[in-house]
This record gives structure tokens, sequence and C-alpha cells, in this order.
């Protein structure tokens, strides 16, 4: 299961943000893009088909699955769970 139309949408318009109102350069906007596509990606496989549906639990799992399934290193993952944040905090907003 793909990221769904909705969510690229959404996920389009927050980029847009970052880039306008943030000021990200443009590698942070393509490695937030990548981090929060393989999230939507990850978490559709698991059911969840909405950015509503997805819960705090959802996310531990997925950082979880991140170390295990990528084996990345710490700064790969904060930097994952910081794209998390201010995606979810610009949806809240």
């Amino acid at each position: 299961m793909a990221v769904t139309c909705e969510q690229s949408s959404g996920l389009r318009s927050f980029l847009n943000y970052l880039r306008v109102e943030a000021g990200l350069s443009r590698a942070t906007l393509e490695a937030y893009e990548r981090d929060l596509r393989l999230m939507l990606d990850h978490l559709a496989e698991m059911g969840r088909d909405s950015v509503q549906a997805i819960e705090a639990r959802d996310l531990s799992e997925h950082l979880k699955w991140l170390n295990r399934a990528h084996s990345l290193n710490p700064s790969s993952i904060a930097r994952h769970l910081s794209a998390i944040r201010m995606f979810f905090r610009w949806l809240e907003a």
C-alpha cells in the first residue's frame, strides 16, 4: 500500500509550508519528504490509511521498525522523529 492521494496532498502542502515559511534548505526538505513518505507507506501497510487513523503507538512502532529494518543510526532516526513531530504539529494547526 502506498501513500494515498489525500496523504500526498497533505504532504505536499506541508513541504511547501516548510519551504516558504520555515525556509528550510532543499536537502532538508528532500530528507523530510523521504522520511515522511516512508512513515506514511509503513503505516499504510499497518492498516493506517489516513493520518487521522494514526495513533501514538503506531509512531513508536514505526521508529522501532526504522531501527530494525533499516539499521539507521541515531541521528537519522532523530531526523525522522523531527520530521514526524513537525508534520503532526502542522496538521493540528
